[in-house]
């Protein structure tokens, strides 16, 4: 996030994603901040959890440029038209990933990959046996599929 929390001394998220420039700022944070920590790393993931998982997928499905090689959104469902028409075949790489006893996200997220799917985008569905939390074992596994050695 970016914006101030009302006590001032955090960040929160909002709750309007579709707000002009959350996703743009969030995205321009995000690589800022890899430029700053990792300035000769050639790869990178963005990981975004709940509310920063459904930003993470607005990148994709938004087609803004990035430098990252996968964006991965964990609990995370959001919003879709379903007449949109979008190509996001060249759109970046993504994984959903989905806890089967997450009762408020789970069938969202299966939902929205379907979507995906449905528009071409290059994404990948898994699903873990826990709630609405970071699959740590599950999460490791993903990352090593995609980050060179």
């Amino acid at each position: 996030s970016t914006a101030k929390c009302p006590n001032k001394t955090q960040l929160c998220w909002g709750w309007n994603f579709n707000q002009a420039g959350i996703v743009d700022s969030a995205l321009k944070t995000a690589q800022q901040t890899k430029e700053k920590c990792f300035p000769k790393s050639k790869h990178a993931v963005l990981i975004g959890f709940s509310n920063g998982g459904y930003v993470a997928h607005q990148i994709v499905k938004d087609c803004q440029k990035n430098d990252f090689d996968l964006l991965i959104s964990i609990g995370a469902g959001g919003s879709w038209s379903k007449n949109e028409k979008k190509d996001l075949s060249k759109c970046g790489s993504l994984t959903l990933m989905a806890g089967k006893k997450d009762k408020f996200n789970y069938e969202p997220i299966i939902e929205v990959g379907k979507l995906f799917k449905d528009h071409k985008a290059n994404v990948t569905i898994v699903e873990y046996d826990d709630g609405h939390t970071i699959p740590e074992k599950d999460l490791q596994k993903v990352l090593k599929s995609v980050m060179p050695k």
